[in-house]
This record gives C-alpha cells, sequence and structure tokens, in this order.
C-alpha cells in the first residue's frame, strides 16, 4: 500500500503501533490490515501529542482560513468545534464550515505549520461522503479517491466546486434550518424541565422537497428515542442530533454524552396533525402521546431563511 493512502485505499488507524493502540490487549486473530504505519518504529502517542497537533491545526485555520470580514473573535467562533477532540491516531479531523475555503493556500499552510514540524501526522478535511474527503500529508495531498500522480490542485478545485454545488442544492436548505435552530435552542433548553419536548419549528421541506413538512423537536431523554412518532402514511423520523448542554449540536459531540437531542420528523405537506409518544427504555409510557397541530401560517419558509442569510462572497485563497 502507500505510503500516504487516500480515504478510499485505507480507512483505518494511522501511525500508531497496533500493540500501543490497543493497551496491550490484541487479540490472537487481530486484524492488522486496519493499521497502516508510514514509518516503523512508532512512539507511543500520548493526549499531550495530540492536544499538540489539534491546537497547531486550529491556529493555522484560525490565521489563514477566514472569510472576508472577519476578525479575530470570528475566526475563533467559525473554527472552535471544526475539529474533533477524541484521540483515535496520528489524524486530526476536521471539517470545515464552508468548503470554499478549502484551496491551495490553505492545504500548504498546513503542511507548512502543522506538519512539517510532525511528520508522522496528518489532517484529514471531512465530508459527508467519504470519496470526498481530503487528507493532507507533509508532501503529499490525497485528494478524495484521486490517484497519487494525478495533479491534487486540480483536483481539490472540482472536489470543492462538487461539494459546494451540493451543498447548496440539497443541504442548503437543511443548513438553513439547522441555522435557525442553533439560535433558538439555547433559551429552550430550560424549557424542558416543564414539557416533555419542544416544537422548535416546523419547516416548508425536507432536504429542498417541498412536498413534505419537517417538524424539528427538542428534548431531554436517556437516548433519542424518547420522543418518536409511529412512522406511517408517509410520516418518518428523520435526523437525530445529540445536544450538549450550551446548546452545541454538531459531528464533535457524541450522543453517549447526551442527555438532549434534536430530532426531525418528516410528515407530507397535506398533513395537518402531528402524533408525538414519550417512551423510556424503548417502550412507550401509558398516556403520553401528544398531538400538535401543524397551523399552515406558522410553517417557517425556505424562501424566508434564504432571504435572511446573509451571503458570503469572496475569491478562495489561493
Amino acid at each position: 500500500m502507500n505510503r500516504f493512502p487516500s480515504i478510499g485505499e485505507h480507512d483505518g488507524v494511522y501511525n500508531v503501533d497496533p500493540d500501543n493502540y490497543r493497551r496491550g490487549l490484541l487479540e490472537p486473530n487481530e486484524d492488522f490490515n486496519k493499521y497502516h504505519r508510514s514509518e516503523q518504529n512508532l512512539p507511543p502517542l500520548d493526549w499531550y501529542e495530540f492536544k499538540d497537533a489539534v491546537a497547531a491545526t486550529y491556529a493555522c485555520l484560525w490565521k489563514n482560513a477566514r472569510l472576508p470580514g472577519f476578525d479575530e473573535q470570528d475566526a475563533h467562533n467559525f473554527y472552535e468545534f471544526a475539529l474533533s477532540d477524541s484521540i483515535a491516531d496520528r489524524t486530526v479531523q476536521a471539517w470545515l464550515p464552508d468548503v470554499r475555503v478549502l484551496a491551495p493556500g490553505l492545504v500548504q499552510a498546513i503542511q507548512q505549520e502543522v506538519l512539517l514540524s510532525r511528520p508522522l501526522w496528518r489532517v484529514l478535511v471531512g465530508s459527508d461522503e467519504p470519496a470526498r474527503a481530503v487528507i493532507i500529508y507533509p508532501d503529499i495531498v490525497r485528494v478524495g479517491l484521486s490517484s497519487e500522480n494525478s495533479d491534487w490542485r486540480t483536483d481539490l478545485a472540482k472536489l470543492v466546486e462538487r461539494e459546494w454545488k451540493s451543498r447548496t442544492e440539497r443541504e442548503g436548505p437543511e443548513r438553513r434550518q439547522l441555522n435557525y435552530l442553533r439560535e433558538l435552542i439555547p433559551s429552550a433548553l430550560p424549557n424542558l424541565t416543564a414539557k416533555p419536548f419542544e416544537l422548535l419549528g416546523v419547516f416548508d421541506n425536507y432536504r429542498g422537497n417541498i412536498a413534505n413538512w419537517k417538524a424539528w423537536v427538542l428534548f431531554a431523554g436517556r437516548n433519542s428515542e424518547d420522543i418518536t412518532i409511529e412512522p406511517t402514511n408517509g410520516v418518518a423520523v428523520s435526523d437525530t442530533y445529540p445536544v450538549r448542554d450550551d446548546g452545541y449540536f454538531g459531528p464533535l459531540f457524541k450522543e453517549d454524552d447526551a442527555s438532549v437531542w434534536l430530532r426531525a420528523f418528516v410528515y407530507p405537506l397535506e398533513s395537518r396533525q402531528m402524533r408525538f409518544k414519550r417512551q423510556k427504555d424503548y417502550k412507550p409510557l401509558p398516556g403520553e402521546v401528544f398531538e400538535v397541530s401543524i397551523q399552515p401560517e406558522e410553517v417557517i419558509y425556505e424562501s424566508d431563511l434564504k432571504a435572511k442569510e446573509k451571503e458570503v462572497r469572496f475569491s478562495p485563497l489561493n
């Protein structure tokens, strides 16, 4: 295998000694194919080394990946939750809120400011589609599933264009809904002490499909099934996010630590009634069924969210 694999060539553990990774608990039938090493005789990975690599990546993004008009605080807010805080191997995982900052200039800055002095590390810029992930090594860049011999700058430009188009057309409505909800959740959390759930909003489409309503509900519970519905007649459970105590939800907060949940339910456009049921340990609680009317005049429309959204226009870094 290539010393510096793409996500398609290797999606397992990177640059960690198997015995160290498993803390001396290797199984007799251990699958060593999931471990990839660019060097032999790797030193043990500890928390301090991991935090150092994450901090350096954050500093690089804060400095080199600002949108026009962003000051220092704006950049901090933008990238505060962009990096994984879970130690696994010598990979810093990043989720960029705006993929358009992923230009050659930023990639080279990461190589110079992060990886040059940490040659055992790499930075993985994630995507909802693993095939569109970008892995930055000290001297190599692997874009999606492209060949190691391809022109990574050309491949990167094409990937960013495809990713942004996909997010805009399919995920744009979802992104705008989530941004709308992020503003509501901190003030809605205290309400959960007095009621089983909070209906945060009903929207006029499901990921661009205007044949459906999409209702978002916030609730406290031991697991994400504590508020649910019967998935019948075109009604279905959609997205679920664990919510942190401060209202944050996203890829950097794991459900194992959650006691509050944000959950979406999809209804046919002609629906005028929503029926939720409360559960405990996946079993319905007697009498805990709630009916909520969909009032067309209270539906939040994509056209209004889009009109209010501040368009960010800029030229990508060279």
